[in-house]
């Protein structure tokens, strides 16, 4: 039999899919421990911090910049890509992944977080439109892109049905 000191150099070691197969195999074998894990996984949805969100965003935005544009805009294969649309697509592409968690979890009835991932964006936007004019950073090329985006992240809430954000309160 390994020991506990063993048994945490190999856990520790275990990439996060492997984790998650393991998890999932201890899971489906114990029925408190599967109780257990979902109390967790629900305190974990619930848990959001508005400024912790914020400032991820805010730092997502931020830090495209100029070179990641010219990676993306001009000839390309397939023609030409203005550096407007260019810096448009990755500015949305950055915000994905919080309007992503907005709905599932929503959609798992967790609507107060996903409220809160919202006012967090929206508050990650507010601190980014006083850089939008500096012309090292990809938001110089999508001046009104702030604007547009809290208006997709009020739209995404209502059509969820979580109760609209006026201002980042």
């Amino acid at each position: 039999m390994t020991s506990s000191a063993e048994t945490l150099v190999v856990l520790a070691a275990l990439t996060d899919r492997e984790k998650a197969e393991v998890l999932d195999t201890l899971i489906a074998q114990d029925p408190a421990l599967a109780a257990r894990a979902g109390r967790e996984g629900r305190g974990v949805l619930a848990a959001v911090e508005i400024d912790a969100v914020a400032s991820a965003v805010a730092d997502a935005l931020l830090g495209l910049d100029q070179e990641e544009l010219s990676q993306h805009a001009g000839r390309t294969r397939y023609g030409y890509v203005e550096p407007t649309t260019a810096a448009w697509s990755l500015l949305e592409a950055a915000l994905e992944p919080w309007l992503d968690d907005i709905t599932r979890r929503a959609e798992l009835g967790f609507h107060g977080p996903a409220r809160q991932i919202g006012l967090g964006m929206l508050q990650g936007l507010e601190q980014v439109d006083d850089h939008g004019a500096s012309d090292e950073r990809l938001l110089s090329w999508a001046p009104d892109f702030t604007d547009e985006a809290r208006g997709t992240v009020r739209r995404q809430l209502a059509a969820l049905g979580i109760k609209p954000i006026q201002s980042a309160e």
